[in-house]
């Protein structure tokens, strides 16, 4: 669903099948469905983003959550139903190739990014009904970095880890992950940008995971 739209930005016609385009009339944003190609392995990632004005890639993880049944105290007579999430089997995989590529960009200099690495994840809600047809599925965005926090600190009522709606401090919304986006105020940079262009387009190309590198400016 979020790769079909990019707010109120109009899409425009690609020859490249992997990427939509979305304009404003000045600017252009690629997004890629990275799970439906050999990408998804290379970079941990299930959306691709590239601001191309400002040569920006932003990479997000979707994660799921999940309506559990929580009993809110009063003996079982008043359980309902939160929405949840929990760490999955491939969680702790994909965070490791993120990281890996937050490492290596975070290297690299460039125009300025309020953070210098590129890696998010987004939880979803499992039965969102979008009626906008601009909006994005209804949902939580996060840094890589900071999700990871949250992981250690949210704790569901057994002590296990849990994030929901009421325990997480802060997140972005979708207007607001969308204007950093477009804005250019989130994303690789400099050389990091041109490697992961190349590294994308190389999956893309052979339809197999490749290794990601890319040399230090030190």
């Amino acid at each position: 669903h979020d790769t079909e739209r990019f707010g109120s930005w109009f899409p425009v016609p690609s020859n490249n099948l992997a990427w939509r385009v979305f304009t404003d009339g000045a600017q252009r944003i690629f997004i890629m469905n990275a799970n439906r190609e050999a990408v998804e392995h290379t970079l941990g990632v299930d959306v691709v983003y590239w601001n191309e004005s400002d040569d920006s890639f932003v990479l997000v993880q979707y994660k799921k959550m999940e309506r559990n049944l929580d009993d809110d105290g009063d003996g079982g007579s008043g359980n309902i139903r939160r929405l949840t999430y929990r760490p999955d089997q491939n969680l702790r995989s994909e965070l490791h190739r993120m990281q890996q590529i937050d490492a290596i960009c975070s290297q690299h200099s460039g125009q300025f990014r309020l953070l210098p690495t590129p890696c998010w994840v987004k939880l979803c809600e499992p039965d969102a009904r979008v009626r906008d047809p601009a909006e994005l599925i209804k949902g939580m965005y996060f840094a890589r970095e900071y999700f990871e926090e949250l992981l250690r600190i949210c704790k569901g009522p057994r002590g296990g880890t849990c994030l929901t709606y009421e325990n997480v401090p802060r997140y972005l919304n979708n207007t607001m992950f969308i204007d950093l986006v477009r804005g250019g105020w989130i994303g690789s940079r400099g050389a990091a940008s041109a490697q992961v262009r190349s590294l994308v387009q190389e999956s893309i190309e052979t339809r197999h995971a490749v290794v990601f590198g890319v040399q230090s400016d030190a």
